[in-house]
């Protein structure tokens, strides 16, 4: 897994990979910024950034998702996935809201909602939240969470939220 965390300012994530048991990776890319040249889409509204947590193949799949091209639309509620993917996510939109969301295993289909920070998903979420809800910014949250949570640790990427 790994820990995901807004504080309304700043996205942080950890960049530990874990498959089983075993660390395999920890510079694993759970952060992604929109490049200049791309628009990425969820129900009509312009995404900045995501963090995701869970199944390195849903990360994937959701950035192919959000993605605009012609005929396509991004992210809507009728947008499917394949089964046997599990993950949440936290996006950051250019409005400035913050959605968290995610997919099920037995699921095609993502769940989302538009949140106020602090907020924070994955395996050290809870460490997290609970950092930031006692005044750490998201970066300190995740190193906080990853002094905690077996399954968050390496590298931590962040995005900072321009308004």
């Amino acid at each position: 897994m790994t820990t995901i965390a807004f504080d309304g300012k700043v996205l942080a994530a950890d960049g530990q990979l874990t498959r089983g048991s075993n660390i395999c990776n920890l510079n694993t890319q759970k952060l992604f910024i929109c490049p200049s040249d791309e628009e990425w889409w969820i129900t009509g509204e312009r995404i900045v950034a995501f963090g995701v947590s869970g199944d390195i193949t849903g990360q994937l799949a959701l950035l192919e998702t959000v993605r605009l091209r012609p005929g396509y639309k991004g992210l809507t509620q009728s947008s499917q996935l394949p089964a046997k993917m599990d993950f949440t996510f936290l996006m950051l939109l250019a409005s400035g809201k913050a959605i968290v969301g995610g997919k099920r295993e037995d699921d095609v289909t993502l769940w989302w909602s538009e949140a106020t920070p602090p907020l924070a998903t994955g395996s050290g979420y809870e460490y997290a939240l609970g950092a930031m809800k006692m005044g750490a910014n998201a970066v300190r949250a995740v190193e906080i969470a990853s002094e905690c949570d077996i399954y968050t640790g390496g590298e931590i990427s962040t995005y900072e939220l321009r308004r």
